[in-house]
């Protein structure tokens, strides 16, 4: 992109993949009723270095995964990609490691 500039320069040597969290939800403004995200999404998305979706639903102890969030997390591991559940940053953290992320 013409005049833009990366703020920071990025070891991609080191960069295993990058994340960000992933609203899903709807809010009326006004008299408009605006929906944002796609139902089934996992709550972090993002990709790996090879460009693979990597998906985290995050749960409480007692949290239940959705039919939706259960049939994306389905179409993601038939396509390739990485999508798991955590209930803590532990978890999240191991199922990482364990997967080579």
């Amino acid at each position: 992109m013409p005049g833009w500039k990366v703020p920071y320069e990025i070891n991609t040597d080191t960069v295993k993949g990058v994340v960000w969290r992933n609203n899903v939800g709807a809010v009326r403004m006004g008299p408009r009723f605006v929906q944002f995200g796609i139902s089934g999404m996992p709550d972090i998305v993002g990709f790996t270095r090879g460009g693979l979706f990597l998906g985290c639903e995050v749960k409480t102890d007692t949290g239940k995964v959705s039919e939706i969030q259960k049939w994306f997390h389905l179409l993601t591991l038939k396509l390739g990609g990485y999508v798991f559940v955590a209930r803590s940053y532990d978890e999240c953290d191991k199922w990482l490691k364990e997967a080579g992320l």
